[in-house]
């Protein structure tokens, strides 16, 4: 048992330490924000959440079966998602982007489509 309280002490700082790091997107765009004509949002109510960065933004949306896109204000840490029919507009300290980066897409399917070596 001792084994494994050490080995779970590096996640616990790494969890810690989490808060103080900001997580980039690759794809995303900074300074622009989506707005959605679909979207009848409610005053100082993010429908994605207060999040700590982009990145979590974008999983949220990447978890919400209705968003195609999202936008990230870094000042207020609030998290938008967006539908398909969102276009992109200058948004100062905005940070947006799409449900997947699609790079990240292609190679995920492509190791998923490589044969294993016990095949």
């Amino acid at each position: 048992y001792h084994l494994m309280a050490v080995s779970l002490t590096p996640i616990l700082l790494l969890a810690l330490s989490a808060g103080s790091v900001a997580v980039t997107v690759p794809c995303a765009v900074q300074g622009q924000g989506y707005e959605d004509p679909t979207l009848v949002p409610t005053p100082l109510t993010p429908n994605g959440a207060w999040l700590a960065d982009s990145a979590a933004c974008q999983n949220s949306c990447l978890l919400s079966p209705t968003c195609a896109y999202f936008t990230w204000h870094e000042d207020s840490k609030a998290c938008w998602l967006l539908g398909k029919e969102a276009k992109l507009a200058p948004v100062a300290k905005a940070v947006s982007g799409p449900k997947k980066c699609l790079a990240v897409a292609a190679e995920t399917s492509l190791t998923s489509a490589a044969p294993s070596a016990a095949e």
